[in-house]
Order: C-alpha cells, then sequence, then structure tokens
C-alpha cells in the first residue's frame, strides 16, 4: 500500500511543479506585454 502513497506525492509534486513553471511563464509573458 506504500506505494499509493508513494504514487501520491509524485503526482502531487508534479503538479506542483507545472503550477510554478506555468506562473513562471505566465509572468514572463506578461512582462513583453506593452500595454
Amino acid at each position: 500500500m506504500a506505494w499509493i502513497i508513494g504514487t501520491a506525492v509524485f503526482i502531487i509534486l508534479f503538479l506542483a511543479a507545472i503550477y510554478v513553471v506555468a506562473g513562471i511563464a505566465v509572468s514572463v509573458a506578461g512582462s513583453y506585454q506593452t500595454d
């Protein structure tokens, strides 16, 4: 049953990494907009 916890943690970390990368991409893209 430990693999379920490990998988859940991995998915959470994976989604968190995607969220961080997406946030950085949005902020970088927003800094290039003139208006």
